[in-house]
């Protein structure tokens, strides 16, 4: 049902209160003021955002893997205020700590935990003192 309706109306719904209630129906369990702005979230009833979290645009969120050992499942949680950057792919396992930024089109490996505050750029990460 999910690809159903996100086929057919989820450009629409993008950045919406729509979005946010449609994930919510879907099983997501997700903090006031979510921002969505991405079709390609799975397994929603795994998926656990905070308040004022934003989801960037085409940003891919899923939370199995399949490997040589079989299905890897787990909960995804994308904490406060932390933002998921355009076209970001989140793995199984990935923690994302409060007010913690995925930089854009970063690849964030299973089972990662991004400690709160910090810029995750893939093979390193900025901590605020870094960025000023």
């Amino acid at each position: 049902m999910q690809f159903i309706v996100w086929s057919i109306f989820g450009d629409f719904l993008l950045m919406t209160p729509f979005a946010a209630l449609f994930y919510r129906l879907m099983g997501a369990k997700l903090g006031l003021n979510v921002q969505i702005n991405s079709k390609y979230c799975a397994d929603l009833s795994l998926l656990e955002i905070g308040d004022n979290a934003v989801i960037g645009g085409h940003a891919t969120v899923i939370a199995h893997s399949l490997e040589a050992r079989g299905l890897i499942i787990k909960r995804v949680r994308i904490r406060r205020n932390a933002i998921v950057g355009l076209n970001a792919i989140v793995l199984p396992g990935v923690d994302v700590g409060d007010r913690a930024v995925i930089g854009a089109g970063v690849f964030v490996p299973k089972d990662t935990k991004i400690e709160p505050g910090t810029v995750y750029l893939g093979n390193r990460t900025a901590t605020g003192e870094d960025q000023e």
